[in-house]
Order: C-alpha cells, then structure tokens, then sequence
C-alpha cells in the first residue's frame, strides 16, 4: 500500500478534470511519517489542494531530507521499511516540480 500522486486540472470552458503532467508519482506508505515531519502533513491530506498553495511545502520537506544531516529523519521510518530518505526526498521533489509545472491544477492522492 502507498500513495500514488498526480496532478489535474480543468481545461478551460470545461467541465471535466484532466491528469496534466507525469504519470503517478508514487511512494510506500511506510513513509508518511517522515512526510508528515517535514512537510507538517500526510499525502493523504493533499487530495484537492491547489498545486502553488503544495509547491513551498514539498520543497521545504525536501530541503530537510537533503540538510546536512538528513539520517536524522530516518528514526521516522519502521524498521524494515521500502522507502528510503533520499527515495522519499526524491518523491517529495517529482510532486513539487509537477506543481511547479502546473501551479492552478490541484493534486489527485490515490491511497
């Protein structure tokens, strides 16, 4: 189980949301805590929220991961985890620069 991420966004004069950007993004749900402490909240919460309000979040989040001293992060992580600091910093830097993309789309979380 994880959390697949992926940006949408109307078309103007539309009605419909359409996916814009890369395919789903995903990430092991093992790593929602470390998330959670750098970015201040889970993936699961991003479902609907604008792109340019999520981009200064995901950065700072993977700002931490990247610091001098980013092992700091992995007391987060359970014991046998998939998910790795620098795999998470590199999920937290592929949704910002979808959101860096796509500023007025919002995010689709599938978890």
């Amino acid at each position: 189980m994880g959390y697949d991420v992926r940006c949408k966004a109307k078309l103007q004069g539309m009605d419909e949301w359409v996916y814009v950007g890369d395919e789903w993004i995903n990430i092991s749900s093992d790593a929602k805590t470390v998330i959670k402490e750098v970015c201040g909240s889970y993936p699961s919460s991003w479902t609907g929220k604008k792109c340019s309000e999520l981009y200064p979040i995901l950065m700072q989040g993977a700002s931490l991961l990247n610091s001098s001293n980013p092992s700091k992060y992995a007391v987060f992580l359970p014991e046998r985890a998939y998910s790795s600091i620098p795999r998470i910093r590199d999920f937290l830097m592929r949704v910002a620069d979808q959101c860096d993309r796509y500023p007025e789309a919002i995010l689709d979380v599938d978890f």
